[in-house]
């Protein structure tokens, strides 16, 4: 009987799935039956091997593992922005119309591009998701007109104004600016004719150094803050979705000054006034003149001290004064005559300290308000993101 050989007959197909299949004969002649069902499996392996290409391609074009955007991410975009964890697929040509630094960006050569399947790729690090988020909304809305009883909430705002300083997208910051100037209204009887304190103010003025906002903006939101004991740096001064935002030492030295100043000058008025000391009615036979000079002074004491009116207003001088001139000084024997007069001085203490707040605040020396740039230049250029680990 021959003696059996075993043989070994490799047959590999093209790609990472090489196969091999064992085949037996004897010495003299090999099983044909056996070659055959070689090659039969060479045959099956090979279109199984295109298959797996295939399937590799599409989880590159359509990775299911990349975050992308619910409410921004377009079917028929024609650009991918990846910002953060997110990615947003979006329209080429209303981004480049509406910012001149997405302009500028697709100008670049596209056979160098990064790309997530067909679509170009670009990642953004000058800006976070939320912000970029925001800013859309308001593109998608063609620039949202409000109405000052409906102000979108002040960080939204915040979010929108950052993002189009850094994205540069115009119409969109001026939309934003807009808001702000209305909101923070600096005119002097705008404050008065406000009942509750803006929310808010430390964030503007971080935010108007940040994004060099106009003065007028700045000067009412440090008023805002210079009411507050603390200047709006403990969490009882956030609300519910916020924290308190700090102020650098910087700030916080210049509303200490500004305060003394205030805090002095409203000393002075709640000292029993000159105008009361002498009533030239009184010279007269007129009357309705004041009551006798003790009268006089008890009538101040009632008002500004037992009132708590000169306690309650340390910290707001100007309000101070709108409410010693609101007071029925006539009720407590002040003739019509030194009210008027008083009251007419307690207004023009009020615009005299309403315009050296700009002096005190450092929001008089003529020049525009210090810039601190949102990030250091070189994280204000975008670039094309290499080597996104999801996407293989």
């Amino acid at each position: 009987m021959a003696r059996e050989e075993l043989e070994e007959i490799q047959f590999a197909s093209k790609g990472p799935n090489t196969r091999s299949v064992t085949t037996r004969r004897t010495s003299t002649a090999m099983d044909s039956s056996a070659v055959n069902e070689a090659y039969s499996n060479k045959r099956k392996a090979e279109p199984e091997t295109q298959s797996a290409i295939s399937s590799k391609k599409i989880k590159q074009d359509e990775d299911p593992l990349i975050n992308r955007s619910e409410k921004y991410w377009f079917e028929d975009g024609n650009v991918v922005i990846h910002i953060e964890d997110t990615y947003f697929k979006l329209y080429r040509g209303q981004l480049a119309r509406t910012s001149n630094f997405f302009a500028n960006l697709f100008t670049g050569d596209e056979s160098i591009s990064v790309r997530l399947g067909d679509l170009p790729l670009f990642h953004l690090t000058n800006v976070t998701a939320h912000d970029f988020a925001l800013l859309l909304e308001w593109l998608d809305n063609s620039i949202p007109i409000f109405t000052a009883a409906e102000w979108p909430h002040h960080p939204v705002v915040a979010s929108v104004l950052r993002a189009s300083i850094v994205l540069d997208f115009p119409s969109l910051r001026d939309a934003a600016t807009h808001i702000l100037q209305q909101e923070w209204d600096s005119d002097l009887q705008g404050y008065l004719a406000v009942t509750t304190p803006i929310l808010y103010a430390a964030n503007t003025v971080v935010l108007a150094k940040e994004c060099n906002l106009p003065p007028a903006i700045l000067k009412r939101a440090y008023y805002e803050l210079l009411v507050e004991s603390d200047f709006e740096q403990s969490a009882d001064d956030a609300d519910e979705t916020t924290e308190a935002t700090p102020l650098p030492c910087s700030e916080v030295y210049l509303l200490i000054r500004a305060r003394s100043k205030l805090q002095d000058a409203w000393d002075d008025v709640t000292t029993f006034p000159a105008t009361l000391a002498s009533c030239p009615a009184r010279k007269t036979t007129d009357k309705d003149a004041c009551k006798s000079l003790v009268q006089r002074k008890v009538a101040w004491l009632k008002i500004v001290f037992e009132s708590s009116l000169a306690k309650d207003y340390k910290f707001d001088p100007i309000l101070g004064l709108a409410r010693l001139q609101s007071a029925d000084w006539k009720a407590e024997g002040i003739c019509e005559s030194c009210v008027a007069k008083m009251r007419g001085e307690w207004k023009t203490k009020q615009e005299e300290l309403w315009s050296a707040s700009d002096e005190w605040l450092g929001l008089d020396t003529g020049e525009e308000v210090e810039v601190v740039q949102l990030r250091t230049q070189r994280h204000l250029v975008a670039f094309a993101f290499r080597g996104l680990s999801s996407i293989k």
